[in-house]
């Protein structure tokens, strides 16, 4: 999935406003992150 793709899903579920702010990017780069090293946990 790519960043623009993650940023659709979050608007479309109300979790960040259609036209995000620069932090709203910084939200969604933290909720990869926490993904990624959830499935990667050992």
């Amino acid at each position: 999935m790519t960043r623009d793709g993650l940023m659709n899903v979050l608007v479309q579920r109300q979790w960040l406003a259609a036209r995000p702010s620069p932090g709203s990017y910084n939200a969604a780069a933290c909720v990869v992150e926490r993904i990624i090293l959830r499935l990667h946990k050992p």
